[in-house]
């Protein structure tokens, strides 16, 4: 391992907007969390989204996942600067507030909000030990503005938009742009719009959902091409996919696959009530050099590489069965080391790919954090959030795939009913998001964050 990816889920415009984050509440935060230490790679994580609702109680928690994360280096806090300076960094909930961020607003508002800059303070100080990252040194809303513009002269079947014509999704986009604010604070420009369009009931509550999910994929899509042209590797994005720029995500066209032979995939699941605060628990787990560490880097190379080998489903299926049912026993084993005796310490679950969905669309929350190779939309959740260079993982390419043919082939059944009936159910909509750890291709990449002029 030692790759990075930008923590967008954790975004709190994201949380906002998504069925899942909504119905989690404050746990979403932790979940996302716990998902990468079991699942994925070390995450960068936006100075601004630690004001979220579920950011800001780990931020005030001197025992909370975050801190403890942050303190081992597998959580870094991107920056504006060489460090965290402490006061500014304590400031930055009235510097949102006065740029008209609800959440710092409200956040600001509160009685004991003397209190918690003291709690803020000592998380920046922790920070700070640890070691931060710089913000890409490039004027990132060129990037956003450039990633919107293509969708112009796209049409909302193609790009995803809920309850509206095409014509009106132009029109929407035109007269955002002539809104000057557009050009310092773009996403909170449409975020506004949105919601004064929707205060006049011309738009229902899933349309802006629908396209605020794009305004947040540029976002952090943006940013993290942004990374990885500083950093000079790739940083994937954890973020939603559909269809406004999956022109540019690496997808192998040729992968065919059978969904028929997925229906009892594999996966692993943890449960909701996992101690959090016990992070002794999961040290090792993201700690270079332990066996458990060792473990789940080898699980996600033999994922891999089974996955893009080119045996058939059915052949894989009984590969990759395997190879869960052996990480799931030394996460077990190495769990009940530390201490932590539950019968579902770790669950290996078999089901259909409806039970998959009922956990991502939130709709049950019996299945805690569920961890899968099913290929549908639905259903990619953890395995998403690694690593995504096109050459050095094939497999994500193959995997997102399956999320492109069927989230197409759902959007458009979507549309064409939102079409019918302006208030359609917004809990449906999150089939055809994928929370995924996935970057541009090399050359779109490249491009895109060459092209962005850097701050003088």
């Amino acid at each position: 391992m030692g790759g990075w990816v930008y923590a967008g889920v954790l975004d709190d415009s994201h949380q906002r907007y998504d069925s899942l984050a909504k119905s989690q509440g404050s746990s979403f935060f932790s979940n996302q969390l716990l998902r990468q230490v079991f699942f994925g790679e070390r995450i960068l994580l936006n100075d601004g989204y630690l004001f979220s609702d579920g950011g800001l109680d780990h931020v005030l928690n001197t025992n909370s996942l975050l801190r403890s994360l942050v303190s081992v280096g597998f959580v870094k806090v991107i920056t504006r600067t060489s460090e965290l300076d402490v006061e500014s960094f304590c400031s930055i909930p009235e510097a949102q507030a006065k740029a008209g961020q609800e959440t710092a607003k409200r956040l600001v508002a509160r009685a004991d909000f003397a209190d918690i800059k003291n709690h803020i303070r000592t998380f920046a100080q922790l920070a700070n030990q640890a070691g931060i990252e710089r913000f890409p040194n490039k004027r990132m809303n060129e990037g956003f503005h450039k990633l919107m513009l293509r969708l112009s002269s796209k049409s909302v079947a193609d790009v995803g938009v809920f309850g509206m014509s095409t014509d009106m999704w132009q029109e929407f986009l035109a007269d955002t742009k002539q809104v000057e604010r557009y050009y310092s604070f773009p996403r909170d420009t449409v975020e506004k719009r949105l919601l004064a369009l929707y205060s006049e009931k011309k738009f229902s509550k899933p349309t802006v959902d629908s396209v605020m999910a794009i305004a947040n994929q540029a976002y952090h899509y943006n940013f993290s091409l942004c990374l990885s042209h500083e950093k000079k590797e790739v940083v994937a994005a954890d973020t939603t996919i559909g269809l406004a720029f999956e022109d540019l995500l690496s997808f192998d066209q040729s992968y065919q696959f059978d969904p028929n032979d997925w229906q009892d995939a594999p996966r692993i699941v943890i449960p909701e009530n996992f101690p959090l605060e016990r992070f002794e628990l999961i040290r090792d787990i993201v700690t270079p050099g332990m066996d458990i560490y060792q473990h789940k880097v080898d699980f996600l190379r033999i994922v891999k590489m089974i996955v893009s080998n080119d045996e058939d489903s059915k052949s894989k299926r009984s590969s990759l069965e395997h190879v869960f049912q052996t990480y799931r026993k030394q996460l077990t084993e190495h769990l009940a080391k530390k201490g932590y005796q539950s019968r579902s310490a770790v669950a290996a679950t078999a089901g259909s790919l409806s039970a998959v969905a009922l956990a991502i669309d939130a709709t049950s929350d019996s299945l805690g954090i569920v961890h899968t190779l099913a290929p549908t939309a639905a259903a990619l959740v953890a395995l998403l959030s690694v690593k995504s260079n096109v050459q050095s993982m094939p497999f994500l390419g193959k995997l997102m795939a399956h999320a492109k043919s069927i989230s197409r082939e759902t959007n458009r059944k979507l549309v064409e009913r939102s079409m019918r009936d302006k208030e359609s159910n917004s809990s449906s909509l999150n089939s055809i998001a994928v929370y995924s750890g996935v970057a541009f291709n090399e050359i779109a990449s490249s491009s895109h964050a060459e092209s962005i002029p850097k701050h003088y």
